[in-house]
């Protein structure tokens, strides 16, 4: 039996669900009561620090950008060798993670929210793949010496304007120089000037147009992959 998990004093609750990437099939855990948390962090006290710092329970839904970047690691594992370490960042329930594992390949899952970590855990334990390498990560403090991967993993993690100088940052600190940054998200009009500030801080990058299924609606996701020139 799991320990229970909390996040601002709500009980998460959640069941098995399965999600498609490609031909293959994934169990992992469907947060259920992602309404209580985010009622519980609109009713605190506007000075308490997971208020101030915004730190909404993005990580509770499984997103669009999430499977479309799943779907792309099955699709070109052509990219990869057998030696890579693959990371993913803001992982929320770390679906591109896990299919990386299931593809045989060592990974470390890292977010702001630790509940997000615990649960990406659990969906592993469903799926019979090995438990990864979990890190409590601020993008606003990482520490000097941690681990650089071959494959950054980034789904929909710049999702607001005042973010895209962080997120440039922390694709500089945590990829190998040679290494390449896999990036999705929903096709977002504003994305471009995220798009060209990466060009302009020495990025270059390569987009792919994809149609992701989910939740009996079709999402537009751009998939990118990211080099430093």
């Amino acid at each position: 039996m799991d320990e229970p998990v909390y996040q601002y004093g709500v009980k998460i609750e959640s069941e098995t669900e399965e999600v498609k990437v490609g031909s293959k099939t994934f169990k992992y855990c469907k947060i259920i009561n992602a309404d209580a948390i985010y009622n519980a962090l609109a009713a605190m006290d506007n000075a308490q620090d997971d208020v101030t710092d915004e730190r909404i329970p993005y990580w509770t839904e499984l997103w669009p950008s999430a499977l479309a970047l799943s779907e792309f690691l099955l699709n070109n594992s052509h990219l990869f060798r057998e030696h890579f370490l693959f990371h993913e960042i803001g992982c929320g329930l770390a679906l591109p993670s896990m299919v990386c594992a299931d593809m045989g390949y060592r990974t470390l899952i890292s977010d702001y929210a630790e509940p997000a970590l615990s649960f990406a855990v659990r969906s592993r334990k469903l799926n019979g793949l090995d438990t990864p390498e979990t890190f409590l990560l601020d993008w606003r403090h990482i520490p000097k010496d941690f681990q650089r991967c071959n494959v950054l993993l980034a789904a929909d993690v710049a999702y607001e304007k005042r973010m895209f100088q962080t997120v440039i940052e922390v694709f500089e600190k945590l990829t190998l120089p040679d290494g390449l940054i896999l990036f999705a998200e929903p096709n977002r009009g504003y994305a471009k000037e995220f798009y060209e500030m990466l060009m302009v801080a020495g990025f270059s990058l390569e987009k792919t147009e994809t149609v992701v299924e989910l939740k009996n609606f079709s999402h537009h996701v751009n998939v990118c992959v990211i080099r430093k020139r």
